[in-house]
């Protein structure tokens, strides 16, 4: 008998597969010596908040430590596309708006925003030379080190991209200027934590390679942004405008805090590469205490500007529509005249819906923010956000690949009515003549927001689809009212949104993220304070 030999394909040897994050760095300074290594390093220490690096002001500055940006561990080499810096900056006494604090990244300085110790402090983000960042200050009102005035506590994260490290290094410094010495106004760091960020799923293979990647349908639309914001209502010097039934939201907007906004990035439709056609916007807009006929809230989309209508707190509200720049928009007031805890007066809460052509965003990002004009002060009126949501809608029956060429403007006509008005005023004129609110009017039970707060980084979420236009609409928009429950915003827009179910979600990743990080005081670049 001849015995043939066997053949058997080869398997490949286990490996380390590539980590897609890699903590380079991370300190909390309560060991002995976890200062060395910084330049000009030091351990302070504070009652409330243990050891930390510093103090920072007049005197002692700045200190600086460099670090290694490795390769990915595993197999294959992956430089990092991104480090990101987090950290505590214990903001300590009397700071006033002219003192700075600063991250500075190989010699790039990142301003870190306003400091005021007299003020009330909301979230910042900002962009600068190519690094992103974001500032939350999760405590204020507090006394961290025994002195009489109080302090405060921001987390802070930096996203810092490839072209800051092409040596493989990168230089990271922390810098406090201050108007007055050391002991009156100062600065620490804690918990700082340095990683590198890898993309992985574009490293070489080291074996055969896999088979194609599974096409996955066309995804009608995609949530960009959908959040209970996680900024606590004021609790120091603004305590008595503490609202117990919002829990969190995304303001307070009025007097000295009149604007935020936020950029937003709309990926092409997951699935079969396209770019969106629209863009919804959903969110809840409460009009809190003592607003008049003159007061007014904007919306800032891109270049437009859109006046949401009257907000006077004395008459009864109806629902309004309005048509600015290829921009529809529908405001329905669900509540009214009945008190939501911030003063004695009574509150309105309007769910207002806008759909947004592709021709406003030809660069797939959009701008959106808010603006108020009141003539009282913050604590007399002022106006809360909150269920904001962003979806990108795609026309997947004309589905085809993206050009890397930035898409051509569409006329605005395949969405804009006929008979378009010149000005962003509403269609339905203000009820000035309506029944004034009944003074004694007050809420049995007021709903609130049940959702868990979001995090620094909202991540993309995938919302459930509807299928495409049918057909061009030919008549200017409706002032009827949609069907929304209380409490909550409805679905989708109204207007321009497709209306036909889907068939099935696919099970593929999204294929880009937005960014969405709010930040006050829009045109200024101020502070919310």
């Amino acid at each position: 008998m001849t015995l043939m030999p066997t053949t058997q394909t080869p398997t490949a040897s286990p490996r380390q597969a590539c980590e897609p994050v890699v903590q380079l760095y991370s300190e909390n300074f309560e060991s002995t010596g976890s200062e060395q290594g910084w330049v000009d390093g030091s351990i302070d220490y504070g009652a409330a908040v243990s050891h930390f690096l510093g103090r920072l002001g007049t005197g002692h500055e700045e200190v600086s430590r460099s670090f290694l940006i490795p390769s990915s561990p595993g197999t294959g080499s992956v430089d990092a596309h991104a480090v990101t810096l987090q950290f505590i900056l214990y903001q300590i006494d009397d700071w006033t708006p002219d003192d700075k604090a600063y991250a500075i990244i190989n010699g790039i300085y990142v301003d870190l925003g306003q400091m005021s110790a007299t003020s009330f402090s909301g979230p910042l983000s900002g962009f600068q030379n190519g690094i992103s960042w974001q500032r939350e200050t999760i405590l204020q009102g507090s006394n961290f080190d025994g002195k009489s005035q109080l302090d405060k506590k921001h987390a802070v994260l930096l996203t810092v991209p490839a072209s800051f490290f092409n040596n493989s290094t990168i230089t990271v410094a922390f810098r406090v200027e201050t108007t007055e010495d050391i002991d009156n106004e100062s600065a620490g760091i804690d918990n700082i934590v340095v990683s590198a960020q890898y993309d992985c799923e574009t490293m070489s293979p080291s074996v055969a390679p896999s088979t194609a990647s599974p096409s996955y349908e066309c995804v009608l639309e995609v949530g960009l942004d959908n959040q209970d914001y996680t900024v606590d209502a004021p609790e120091s010097d603004l305590a008595s405008l503490y609202a117990p039934n919002f829990s969190q939201f995304l303001g307070l907007l009025g007097s000295g805090s009149n604007n935020m906004g936020v950029s937003i990035t709309i990926p092409p439709s997951t699935g079969e590469a396209m770019n969106a056609d629209l863009l919804s916007i959903e969110f809840n807009l409460y009009q809190i205490d003592e607003w008049n006929p003159q007061d007014k809230i904007f919306l800032q989309i891109g270049d437009i500007e859109i006046d949401l209508g009257e907000m006077d707190a004395t008459s009864v509200s109806e629902p309004l529509d309005g048509y600015e720049g290829g921009i529809t928009w529908h405001r329905d007031t669900v509540t009214q005249c009945v008190n939501l805890d911030f003063g004695d007066q009574m509150d309105k809460k309007h769910a207002v819906e806008l759909t947004i052509p592709s021709s406003l965003f030809p660069d797939n990002k959009l701008d959106i923010g808010f603006r108020v004009e009141t003539s009282l002060d913050l604590g007399s009126e002022s106006a809360v956000v909150d269920e904001l949501r962003v979806t990108a809608h795609y026309d997947c029956e004309t589905s085809g690949p993206v050009s890397t060429l930035a898409p051509s403007a569409p006329s605005p006509t395949t969405l804009a009515p006929n008979g378009i008005p010149t000005t962003s005023s509403p269609t339905t004129p203000a009820p000035t003549m309506l029944p004034r609110c009944a003074p004694t009017a007050a809420p049995t039970s007021i709903e609130p927001t049940s959702e868990a707060p979001s995090t620094l980084s909202p991540s993309l979420t995938t919302v459930a689809p509807t299928g495409p236009p049918t057909g061009t609409p030919t008549s200017a928009p409706t002032t009827v009212s949609p069907t929304v429950a209380s409490g909550h915003p409805s679905s989708s827009p109204t207007t321009g949104i497709p209306t036909a179910a889907p068939t099935t979600l696919p099970t593929g990743p999204p294929v880009a993220y937005p960014t969405s990080n709010w930040h006050p005081n829009w045109s200024a670049n101020q502070d919310s304070n």
